[in-house]
């Protein structure tokens, strides 16, 4: 039995929203809330896994700019 499989361009794609929320009064805190949609296939956990890592690296970039306009 021969399986052949195509790459699936789909799995490359997903979405991550990011949205900071400033409470009123208080401009030393800044508060992120993160959203995700990542590609779903049983056996794409891999396809996932980068794709967290590539969220969180964003997460991450996202807090280094807030961090830096909270401390000018």
């Amino acid at each position: 039995m021969q399986i052949n499989e195509s790459i699936d361009w789909e799995i490359f794609f997903f979405f991550i929203q990011i949205l900071a929320v400033q409470l009123q009064g208080d401009e030393n805190e800044i508060f992120l809330l993160c959203n995700t949609h990542l590609y779903f296939h049983p056996r794409a956990d891999v396809v996932r896994c980068l794709q967290a890592m590539i969220s969180f690296e964003r997460i991450r970039e996202t807090k280094h700019f807030y961090e830096q306009q909270v401390n000018k």
